[in-house]
């Protein structure tokens, strides 16, 4: 009985509009209302800043060990990782719909005027890439808590999932790229 009622309702959805499907989607899905966050845990939203800051951060990290390591390679060593306009403009262009992080800066943005922002685009990696120093800005991110579990018992039973700026994840996508090229030809001969 239930699978020829769903089989009913399926049948006229087959060539419903994307407004009906939608209507039919958020019916089935049910009341999303009572599945907030739990108050007590988000109540003092410094402690939970703190919280997954804390969880996020490396305590043992120093910029001195990063410096120090890079400078050890001669410039021979070091892969080619500076941009040229042309490549920002391709990298641009290929962006992926996505969310924008902390300066809201959407990914239409910079797909749509590829072209006409790629040359401060391609300063500003270059600049990050060269220097070893990454803008302020790209170190702050959105962050949304999901629940590990499905009854969460504390702020330990949640999963912090950081939204980066959108460019940030660009130049971090590109950098990846080019060492592991590099790291691979090192394994390789």
């Amino acid at each position: 009985m239930i699978q020829e009622t769903r089989s009913k309702q399926l049948a006229k959805l087959a060539h419903a509009s994307p407004k009906k499907l939608w209507a039919a989607v958020s019916k089935n899905k049910g009341d999303r209302k009572n599945s907030c966050y739990p108050s007590q845990f988000f109540s003092d939203i410094d402690a939970v800043n703190s919280f997954f800051a804390s969880v996020c951060t490396d305590p043992l990290y120093s910029k001195q060990h990063v410096h120090c390591f890079v400078r050890k390679l001669s410039v021979s060593d070091v892969p080619e990782i500076l941009l040229h306009d042309y490549e920002v403009a391709r990298l641009l262009q290929r962006m992926k719909a996505s969310s924008p992080g902390f300066d809201n800066i959407p990914s239409w943005f910079y797909r749509h005027c590829s072209c006409e922002i790629a040359h401060v685009v391609a300063h500003i990696l270059n600049l990050t890439f060269s220097t070893g120093t990454v803008p302020q800005q790209w170190r702050s991110a959105l962050f949304t808590p999901v629940p590990k579990v499905p009854k969460p018992v504390s702020l330990a039973s949640y999963r912090p999932i950081s939204v980066t700026p959108l460019l940030s994840r660009v130049a971090e996508r590109h950098f990846v790229t080019k060492v592991t090229a590099y790291f691979q030809l090192l394994i390789m001969t």
